[in-house]
């Protein structure tokens, strides 16, 4: 629904957050873009008007912010801006169904490297399998 409902200056504000993101994470500092990163998609919820929404979505990044935050800052070297540059243009066209698909994208690359994350958090947390009892050598004959 933002497509329909945003002003231009919201629009714009928005770009300006996604342009602090891109910066954050040239410069490297992937911890400050993942923060951003959450202002950008709770702002784009203000956009639509829907107060549920945002409710839902302010309530997942309380939740999980912590996981999110390592799983996001795990993958942030490979961060690329593309899908929230197309939904900026989505907006600015007043095209939902072009906003959806980008959003579609941005949260399925999110989720891929999310899950890749937890399998691999998986992986090195855990515990080491249990010790089998040794096996006592047979008696000494002779």
């Amino acid at each position: 629904e933002a497509a329909l409902r945003a002003s231009p200056e919201a629009i714009d504000a928005l770009e300006a957050i996604h342009r602090r993101i891109v910066a954050l994470h040239a410069a490297g500092d992937y911890p400050g873009a993942v923060q951003v990163n959450s202002q950008f998609h709770l702002e784009l919820c203000r956009m639509s008007e829907g107060p549920i929404l945002l409710e839902l979505v302010e309530g997942l990044w309380v939740r999980t912010g912590p996981t999110l935050w390592h799983a996001d800052a795990a993958r942030a070297p490979r961060w690329r801006p593309g899908p929230h540059e197309d939904l900026i243009a989505a907006l600015r066209a007043r095209d939902p169904d072009a906003a959806r698909a980008a959003m579609r994208i941005d949260v399925d690359r999110w989720l891929r490297g999310y899950l890749a994350y937890a399998a691999d958090t998986e992986t090195h947390d855990a515990a080491p399998p249990p010790a089998t009892p040794a096996t006592p050598a047979p008696p000494r004959s002779g």
